[in-house]
């Protein structure tokens, strides 16, 4: 099963080079026997890497990237609605932590300047049990918010976690795909390109998307997955997007 599962790569490796103009039959020949022969094959790849060709349309791509970059003016919450929702969210955290008992001596209601990364645990109880926590939650209002705040704290039902590709920032969004849908996203404290260079982009990351006043937010986390996209992903990526719905709120 082992060999099997080592012999589809391999296929599959050298279908993707033969996919290139720029590898003739020749060269294809010696790669297939390199790589039939080599468990490891990173100094093949590394020489592939080092193809002129490649060089150039990854450089070339790399000034497009930043000649299209528009840099972000006004992508993220006003102070005030970015304190209403970490009023709302970490109300909604701390009711969950004392719910489950995941660590009773943190405090997180109101707090300034808590890291989110410190909550991970309780972030993760919350959005598997979301329907439960946010309907005993607004039954017994442990901190007397008002309807609007109420009315918000329900909205979060409709949020969800998933693994994302940001895909484009504009002046006040940042645009996230995944599938063919395309969330246009308000950063909550900072633009998110502050945070994500554009160069990165696209970006696999696995986050929250989350309703919040007709606006689309996430929860101030942002994980990065590692994996390197090449240029021809890239485009495939940006003319997805390019067609793909725009959804503004939930």
């Amino acid at each position: 099963m082992i060999l099997i599962s080592k012999i589809k790569k391999i296929n599959k490796f050298l279908d993707e080079l033969e996919s290139l103009p720029f590898f003739g039959f020749t060269a294809l020949k010696s790669i297939r026997e390199f790589a039939m022969l080599n468990i490891d094959r990173k100094p093949l790849k590394d020489a592939i890497g080092r193809v002129p060709s490649l060089k150039k349309e990854e450089s070339e791509h790399s000034k497009r990237k930043e000649q299209i970059y528009v840099r972000q003016k006004d992508a993220c919450l006003s102070k005030k609605d970015a304190k209403l929702f970490y009023k709302i969210y970490f109300g909604l955290l701390e009711f969950t932590n004392n719910k489950y008992k995941i660590n009773k001596n943190l405090r997180i209601y109101n707090r300034v300047g808590i890291n989110p990364y410190e909550l991970k645990d309780i972030i993760e109880k919350f959005w598997d049990n979301k329907d439960v926590i946010v309907l005993e939650f607004c039954m017994a209002n442990p901190y007397k918010f008002n309807k609007e705040e109420l009315s918000i704290t329900n909205e979060l039902k409709k949020g969800f976690r998933s693994i994302v590709i940001i895909t484009k920032f504009e002046a006040e969004y940042t645009a996230i795909m995944t599938g063919d849908k395309a969330y246009m996203l308000k950063g909550i404290n900072d633009n998110i390109d502050n945070i994500i260079s554009y160069k990165k982009l696209p970006q696999p990351v696995m986050t929250l998307i989350i309703p919040f006043r007709n606006k689309l937010i996430y929860d101030g986390i942002l994980l990065e997955i590692d994996i390197k996209m090449g240029v021809s992903f890239e485009r495939k990526v940006e003319a997805e997007y390019e067609k793909a719905i725009k959804y503004y709120h939930l």
